[in-house]
């Protein structure tokens, strides 16, 4: 099963080992007047010459950072000139919550038979790179381990081979990715200085295209142009598309494309494979989701009703796992799997309109008419994989991607904020791409490349028994560079700060007279507890009341109605789904949810302050770990934690720096 990218995991022990000694003053003195920092690249071009790939050994001795493999001068006797030299590499985090990465690096020629060459191994778009670094030994005194140098394997193992290497030595970092951009500049003494720019490929791999270039089948479909007359056309969207139409039409085939998909899905989303059929009220539609009831539907001889197919997220996956995601030999470049996501169940989840997907186990506004695969859910959340999905919303948001920019990023998360909007918005989902890590090395029934695609609410955490590593950070003695602590309002606190003093017109806040923040007595906890009162929010006179302009619910009107309630609304859209009644069930359901969340920045629970640090370059610090500080004040460090979301390496010749971002995190209760 897929693990949870977001999910707590330990800082290592090697790391933490080597931060500790670089605490202890006398240590730190030693180490810091003989570290000496290496960089070592390679190319995986056919074409490279020898003597441009590698560039740098990575030994203790500073020279060999510059130059060929095969010598240590720094002069090439040939040509009279300089060898080309790597100046420097930065090494940064890519995608929203810096699941990914990618390397700047810097080289410099000093002649044109020189830069041709570099040309050939580094300036190819798409060619993999190999970059590797370090210190020529660690604070404790241990040497790096050896650099990899394996150039006919699969990216994948050799990325799951560097990170293996990283987690034994605290000296020694590294990272490989494909070319993704690169330039060089003339300088004035006629030398070349270039910049080379590799990404990860599971980058890459999320902004891949979700059309089949491997279809080679034309199939006929039905479609409705826009005076709703139906003709038939070659399909253009691919092998996934065409299997959406099929159940669409016929729902006596869900069990061949059940059988196609079991084959070669890896077990854990094998799990959630499941094609269904469902019965709701409403008109029967056509695959562009436009009317397609009868002449008699809507009388009182034959209410609107409808069955229409359903496919689990898990067999939505599956299927662009198999038929949009190109492979060699079998080896797909990459995989979509959200296995291992369970999302949190609010006590009143459910979907407010069956015609983008139903949720199994919660309220429905639809009935099963069976189908093939089970359902399969957590007890503490729901699992993503087991929400079933509207095979004809499905159909209408592919056409969208392939007429829109067709990346498969798109698709996936059109489909999923849409599924979110309907259930209320509960979750705060995004869509992430990792390098998958976390198979084996030697890349059985892995893939060959790019990366893991999945779905996360990235506020959802509980650490568990995970440690917790606490940075010392002393001034007199310390390898830390600087600590900072951010602290990030979102839009719906800012608001509620600024009409939380109770004097604006039409205002409702009278519970929150004089505080800053809407949360009494909390305003500025943990750092003090006190009222945070605003001298520029004059608070009520004694016994006087803030009254609004206009409030409508005094005002007395012979038709005024009570607004309905949840359960009146659901019985609405149980007698007819359409748009005004899903709309409306989707109001309560949100209003409900919102009246039973606590601000998130009162009853105890923190102001979100993100911590940050820069240090001495170290190996070993991931996406996901743990870390506190015992600069952070006590109050705030007692109830959160931090989690790491973003590693950054700058590598000269002269230094290392690693700089480490992160995401506030509650402690579990």
């Amino acid at each position: 099963m897929n693990r949870d990218p977001f999910k707590a995991i330990s800082v290592p022990d090697l790391a933490q080992k080597e931060l500790t000694a670089r605490a202890d003053m006398s240590q730190l003195l030693k180490w810091t007047a003989k570290r000496v920092p290496w960089i070592h690249i390679m190319s995986m071009a056919a074409e490279c010459s020898s003597n441009y790939s590698p560039l740098g050994k990575g030994s203790s001795n500073v020279f060999e950072l510059y130059g060929s493999s095969t010598s240590t001068a720094l002069y090439d006797t040939t040509s009279k000139f300089p060898l080309p030299v790597v100046t420097g590499i930065d090494i940064g985090a890519l995608g929203n919550l810096g699941t990914t990465r990618k390397a700047t690096i810097k080289l410099k020629a000093y002649t044109d038979e020189q830069l041709i060459e570099l040309q050939k191994c580094y300036f190819v778009p798409g060619m993999d790179v190999r970059c590797q670094f370090g210190w020529n030994e660690s604070c404790t005194g241990k040497p790096p381990p050896g650099i990899y140098t394996a150039a006919d394997v699969s990216r994948q193992k050799a990325v799951c081979e560097i990170a293996s290497l990283a987690q034994k030595s605290p000296s020694y970092d590294g990272f490989q990715g494909i070319v993704a951009g690169f330039s060089y500049n003339l300088q004035t003494d006629n030398s070349w200085e270039c910049s080379v720019e590799v990404n990860s490929a599971a980058e890459a791999f999320a902004d891949g295209s979700i059309e089949d270039l491997e279809c080679g089948c034309a199939r006929a479909v039905t479609q409705t142009d826009a005076e709703g007359n139906e003709k038939d056309i070659v399909a253009k969207y691919g092998r996934l598309y065409t299997m959406l139409y099929d159940i669409f039409k016929n729902s006596a085939i869900k069990s061949q494309y059940f059988g196609k998909l079991s084959k070669g899905t890896p077990e854990g989303l094998h799990a959630y494979l499941g094609i269904h059929d469902e019965f709701y009220k409403g008109m029967a539609r056509t695959q562009d989701g436009k009317d397609d009831s009868g002449w008699l539907e809507g009388t009182w001889i034959n209410d609107y009703d409808t069955t229409e197919s359903y496919i689990t997220w898990g067999t939505l996956e599956a299927a662009i796992n198999k038929y949009t995601i190109p492979n060699t030999e079998g080896k797909p470049y990459g995989q979509i799997d959200s296995s291992g996501i369970s999302l949190p169940k609010p006590n009143n989840l459910m979907s407010s309109d069956p015609r983008v997907c139903s949720i199994p186990g919660q309220q429905s506004l639809t009935q099963s008419k069976g189908g093939v695969g089970s359902d399969v859910d957590h007890e503490s959340g729901i699992s993503l994989c087991s929400i079933r999905l509207n095979v004809i919303f499905l159909m209408m948001e592919l056409k969208k991607t392939f007429d829109g920019d067709k990346k498969m990023s798109t698709f996936i998360r059109a489909v999923i904020d849409k599924v979110n909007d309907v259930c209320g918005n509960p979750w705060n989902i995004e869509v992430v791409c990792t390098s998958d890590t976390q198979l084996s090395c030697d890349s059985a029934g892995g893939t060959d490349g790019g990366g893991t695609i999945s779905i996360i609410d990235h506020k959802s955490f509980a650490p568990g028994n995970t440690g917790i590593f606490e940075l010392k950070a002393k001034v007199e003695s310390s390898a830390l560079r600087n600590i900072s602590l951010e602290m990030k309002m979102t839009g719906a606190m800012k608001t509620q700060a600024l009409y939380a003093g109770g004097t604006q017109q039409g205002g409702t806040s009278s519970k929150n007279d004089g505080d800053a923040t809407g949360c009494k007595g909390l305003s500025f906890q943990p750092f003090y507890v006190g009222s945070g009162k605003n001298k520029a929010m004059p608070e009520a006179e004694p016994n006087k009341k803030n009254t609004p302009v206009c409030d409508c619910d005094e005002v007395d009107t012979p038709d005024k109605k009570s607004p309905p309630t949840k359960s009146e609304l659901i019985e609405q859209c149980k007698d007819e789904v359409n748009d005004s009644t899903c709309q409306a069930l989707r109001a309560e359901i949100i209003r409900e949810m919102v009246g039973e969340a606590k601000p998130p920045h009162c009853a105890g629970v923190m102001l979100p302050f993100d911590f940050s640090f820069e240090c001495d370059g170290i190996g070993g610090f991931r996406f996901s770990q743990l870390i506190s500080c015992d600069r952070i004040p006590p109050a705030i460090r007692g109830k959160m934690v931090w989690q790491i979301t973003k590693v950054d390496h700058s590598i000269t010749a002269n230094d290392w720096i690693t700089k480490v971002g992160t995401v506030c995190r509650l402690k579990a209760l």
